[in-house]
């Protein structure tokens, strides 16, 4: 009778300690969920702030433009890079320094030396005149520098690591992602690209306000600008300046955007994806978001009218990503991808990141892409860049380093085997 008794009470502690524990659960759920509400505020506010301010400046103050012109290059782009290192889009295009490649070292300072770099677009003939010619900053680690000029012949172990760090919406200077680079560099001897995008800073058009685009065409060639220069500049890294070197893309925003592409088409350019990491830090989507989200209250409708929200969804949407994963080989995969988001972003929602983490998981070579999602929308995002994306960074780095040091593939071989 007293052994019942005992069990009798030990599974009522039990009971009480599940419902304690589960009772715990809940409120730091609900916590949780506050906290994230809390964080989201400056995502509400800012539209009721917009519409506040109605002659302010808006995207697309000159409508759609032609669509078509950008299209029409996509598939181009697309037929053409297919053929891989010798097909010929590469064969055109490929970037050679002191040929159709210029860098030049800036200055030196704390370690680092700092370089700039420029080379005529591959869109050239579609960009107005001030963008015709891509510009890009290269903070890499003094000893990395020599060993890069000294043929190549490293002096340590660890591979090389190049970071390119691509432009959020708006972004028109460097300061915070070239604060990162010099962060990297210092932490972990990680070399750093940051690329300035057409349309943006010192590539902007005279006619245009800020970083408004004009058109609708305009964002469009402005996206497909930074994939096709991020892919040149990345295959220019591992075939010349470092063939050993390991490479990650990371972006944020619309930056996040862009460096998944160019990830995906580095593949399609048959650059060695075992030697590639992918890190989009919030807003891994497609630029259909944009009307779709609280940026709608800084598009200029009226120039867009008579069409549909619809409409200019449907027409940002049919992005490369799907179009891109089609063409890639089965063989050749980015090592690492992972991104991260926040719960409550007010600028892409969470089922577009879904949508885009499924698609990426087509060319993730464990087959999935994993998510971290934190507290907070799209503005807290950016003001705690420097530490969130940074940590995104160092994560897909490390990983794609233990990846390449204990597995006997191909790690040494520039380019994947072609089909």
């Amino acid at each position: 009778m007293s052994i019942q008794t005992q069990q009798h009470q030990r599974q009522q502690q039990q009971e009480e300690e599940t419902r304690s524990k589960s009772l715990w659960r809940s409120l730091l759920s609900v916590l949780w969920e506050f906290w994230s509400w809390l964080l989201s505020i400056p995502d509400l506010v800012f539209p009721i702030v917009n519409s506040l301010l109605p002659w302010g400046p808006k995207f697309f103050s000159q409508g759609y433009g032609d669509p078509d012109i950008y299209f029409k290059r996509l598939h181009q782009t697309i037929a053409a890079a297919a053929g891989g290192a010798n097909g010929p889009y590469m064969t055109q295009h490929a970037l050679k320094e002191g040929k159709n490649l210029h860098v030049k070292e800036t200055r030196r300072k704390n370690g680092l030396v700092y370089s700039q770099g420029t080379f005529q677009s591959p869109m050239a003939a579609l960009f107005p005149q001030e963008s015709r010619y891509c510009q890009f900053v290269m903070v890499e680690p003094q000893q990395l520098h020599s060993a890069n000029n000294d043929n190549n012949n490293s002096t340590t172990n660890d591979p090389p690591v190049y970071i390119f760090l691509f432009p959020s919406t708006g972004e028109m200077g460097n300061g915070m992602r070239l604060a990162m680079a010099e962060r990297l560099a210092h932490k972990y001897g990680w070399a750093s690209v940051i690329p300035t995008a057409a349309f943006y800073g010192s590539r902007k058009p005279r006619d245009q306000l800020l970083f408004f685009f004009n058109s609708v065409t305009n964002i469009l060639l402005h996206s497909e600008g930074v994939i096709e220069e991020g892919m040149l500049l990345t295959n220019w890294i591992m075939s010349e300046r470092s063939p050993h070197a390991l490479v990650c893309h990371s972006g944020f925003s619309h930056g996040a955007c862009t460096c998944a592409y160019t990830s995906v088409g580095s593949l399609l350019v048959g650059l060695d994806g075992s030697r590639m990491a992918c890190a989009p830090y919030t807003g891994f989507a497609s630029p259909g978001v944009l009307a779709d989200g609280i940026l709608q209250s800084v598009l200029q409708w009226r120039a867009l009218a008579p069409s549909s929200k619809q409409h200019l969804f449907d027409l940002l949407d049919q992005s490369q990503i799907s179009l891109l994963t089609c063409h890639t080989t089965q063989n050749n995969k980015v090592a690492v991808i992972r991104g991260m988001s926040f719960e409550r972003d007010g600028v892409i929602q969470a089922k577009y990141t879904h949508e885009m983490q499924r698609q990426l998981a087509h060319v993730a070579a464990d087959g999935h892409v994993p998510v971290q999602w934190l507290p907070g929308g799209h503005i807290t995002a950016g003001i705690t860049r420097p530490y969130f994306q940074q940590r995104l960074i160092e994560q897909a780095v490390q990983e794609l380093i233990v990846k390449t040091t204990t597995t006997p593939a191909n790690t040494t071989t520039t380019r994947a085997k072609e089909d």
